[in-house]
């Protein structure tokens, strides 16, 4: 059986045409998983980023009070365990 010029032409262009779409949907799927991977690294860094600026805020309300006597004296108590003379103290074990 004899395949003329034109048909071998068409099915030429029938298997690059193949190829070629075979690729593009090669590549979209690749880049399909790059952009999954990257968006799940985004939202890592955005709600990390949210996390710092609350503590952020944090430390500037307790830098704001910092000068105050109610602060120092809760700050003296907590880290020194300091307590008032007229004050008792209950240990737990």
């Amino acid at each position: 059986m004899k395949v003329g010029r034109n048909e071998r032409n068409k099915i030429i262009r029938n298997i690059i045409l193949v190829a070629i779409v075979v690729y593009f949907l090669v590549l979209l799927i690749t880049q399909q998983s790059i952009l999954d991977r990257n968006i799940g690294e985004y939202e890592k860094v955005l709600k990390k980023t949210e996390q710092i600026e609350l503590e952020n805020e944090k430390l500037k309300a307790e830098l704001e009070d910092a000068d105050t006597d109610e602060y120092l004296e809760k700050l003296i108590r907590e880290r020194l365990g300091y307590v008032k003379s007229d004050e008792t103290v209950f240990v737990e074990r």
